[in-house]
């Protein structure tokens, strides 16, 4: 009878995970909407081209590297922006990592990316500091620096965000595997957190699997 049991849990429990992700999730597979431009393929005038971020160089302040934004192609990104002069920076942090950090951890094609907006206060000793009492896995969450001449012009034109706004400071934003902005989201408002980032993120990891089967490939993202 067990045995029955378990043999019929392992053939429904794939129709249960799309069905959850369908019918309790805000958004649909292939439905996570983008942000910026687009335009038609001028090759076959057919398919739609989206913006893309710029590759950008960075620091990794925890990690003592540097690297370009497309060391990071083929995975997803959940970038915000950090300075422990912002009021709510503590409060941000602590929902992102229970919410976020915690839960999709495993997924090692799932990245959190802090933008560090002043790092002559926010110093790589600081911030080293900051990760380990964060408890956080420095494997996936990352704090990068960006020059300065060119953090603006990259948050407005590759983010869609204006950093000297409280509002557009304390949010994250959402980056497929090929650099496409896909969603943005009040930090302030854990609601926003918890349904429609993480289930943007559910939507985009089960697209990209569903995606590697279809091509008989082995799922990346799990």
């Amino acid at each position: 009878m067990k045995k029955k049991i378990i043999l019929t849990l392992s053939l429904f429990l794939p129709t249960l995970l799309y069905l959850s992700l369908v019918f309790f999730g805000k958004n649909v597979v292939g439905n996570v909407g983008y942000i910026g431009p687009k335009e038609i393929n001028a090759t076959n005038n057919k398919d739609t081209v989206y913006h893309t971020i710029e590759n950008i160089s960075f620091v990794d302040m925890v990690n003592d590297s540097s690297f370009r934004l497309d060391r990071w192609k083929d995975k997803i990104l959940i970038m915000q922006f950090f300075s422990s002069q912002n009021a709510d920076y503590e409060r941000v942090n602590t929902i992102l990592r229970e919410f976020v950090h915690e839960r999709f951890k495993q997924y090692q094609d799932v990245e959190l990316v802090s933008i560090v907006t002043n790092p002559k206060v926010d110093t790589p000793t600081k911030m080293k500091e900051y990760a380990e009492r964060l408890r956080v896995d420095k494997n996936c969450w990352h704090f990068i620096q960006i020059d300065s001449l060119a953090l603006t012009d990259f948050c407005k034109n590759s983010l869609f965000t204006n950093i000297t706004d409280s509002k557009d400071f304390n949010s994250s934003i959402l980056i497929d595997r090929d650099m496409h902005t896909r969603g943005k989201y009040n930090n302030n408002d854990i609601n926003k957190v918890k349904k429609e980032l993480i289930e943007d993120l559910k939507a985009l990891i089960y697209g990209y699997n569903m995606a590697l089967k279809k091509n008989n490939s082995k799922p990346k993202l799990r």
